[in-house]
């Protein structure tokens, strides 16, 4: 009997974390699971925790040893491994709610659009709240086409299930040993998803924090070289677009993604290897010149807007301004 879905999981030394996202989808129908577990070169006891699961439970549960090459080059080879009707990626130190992934298995059974998105909780330290997301306006049941969610929403991997089908025909192999690989990939299937359907089961529990994860900011000072690399494969991807339709599909997203550059390029701009305010107007001008409509565009985030009217000057105040809003405002 073909699986309903196949869960990804890309593991790097994550033995304090991995068994809670390998318990998490032990369900009810965990027989109609596929977990791809993506043991990327771990040195820890992360590949001994997960053998005990595929002894446990065969049929779900795949360990897929492999050398270290990052997220990207376990996501490529997950892609062609996975046999599920839909796929789903779980990040080794996330987890699913169990009572909603259970629901959700259900909701799948009687689905067939190209894309299913669920919402999600944060966690942080031990505290889970609702994700305050774009993405919670639409109702239960909705369903409709791409262009019709909201240009300002961008869906993350912790919210997107896609048929397994599309990913495979449509995924482009991700760079190796690069982080922020999730929103590439996301963003190459949307152009050719035709029909999405939303639940409202919080199915991921996306935890947040974390000394030593890509949106830690101190591992984002150490690898901010990465998250450039996935904005520019990003630019190419659009550039490679010829449809209209597909390339309004990716622009709403850019400009949205546009806005966490710029704002991530912020968040460390009191690094003194890290020029920050030369960096935004260098991509402010390549923009203008190579993709002016993504420039347009851009013009209506607020970060960007101010960075441009100060031009480009003040990046460690402004810095220090959103600091300030989100510690009491947020």
């Amino acid at each position: 009997m073909r699986k309903l879905l196949t869960v990804v999981i890309c593991a790097y030394n994550m033995e304090k974390y991995i068994t809670d996202a390998l318990e998490s989808c032990r369900i009810k129908d965990m027989d109609k699971l596929e977990v791809l577990i993506m043991n990327d070169g771990s040195t820890d006891r992360t590949r001994e925790i997960c053998e005990k699961y595929c002894n446990d439970y065969p049929d779900v549960f795949i360990l897929v040893n492999k050398e270290n090459g990052g997220w990207g080059s376990n996501i490529n080879l997950a892609v062609k491994k996975a046999t599920g009707k839909y796929f789903r990626i779980l990040d080794a130190d996330d987890w699913f709610d169990t009572v909603e992934l259970q629901k959700f298995i259900m909701v799948l059974s009687d689905r067939d659009e190209s894309l299913v998105i669920s919402r999600y909780r944060e966690c942080i330290g031990n505290k889970l709240r609702n994700a305050s997301h774009g993405i919670v306006k639409y109702q239960n049941g909705f369903h409709g086409c791409m262009n019709q969610l909201n240009d300002n929403i961008t869906v993350g991997i912790w919210e997107v299930t896609f048929l397994t089908s599309l990913v495979k025909e449509y995924h482009i192999n991700l760079p190796e040993k690069a982080l922020f690989m999730d929103t590439l990939f996301a963003m190459q299937l949307l152009p050719y998803v035709h029909q999405i359907y939303f639940t409202a089961l919080y199915v991921y529990n996306y935890r947040l924090n974390r000394k030593g994860q890509s949106n830690d900011v101190e591992s984002l000072k150490k690898h901010f070289s990465d998250f450039l690399l996935t904005f520019d494969k990003q630019l190419m991807f659009y550039k490679t677009l010829e449809t209209e339709n597909n390339k309004c599909q990716v622009l709403n997203r850019l400009v949205v993604t546009y806005q966490g550059v710029v704002t991530k390029l912020l968040q460390i701009s009191d690094v003194k290897e890290i020029h920050a305010n030369q960096l935004i107007k260098e991509y402010d001008e390549r923009l203008k010149r190579e993709l002016p409509e993504l420039y347009r565009n851009a013009a209506t985030r607020k970060v960007v807007k101010i960075v441009r009217i100060t031009n480009y000057h003040f990046c460690p105040i402004i810095k220090r301004l959103f600091d300030i809003y989100h510690i009491f405002f947020r």
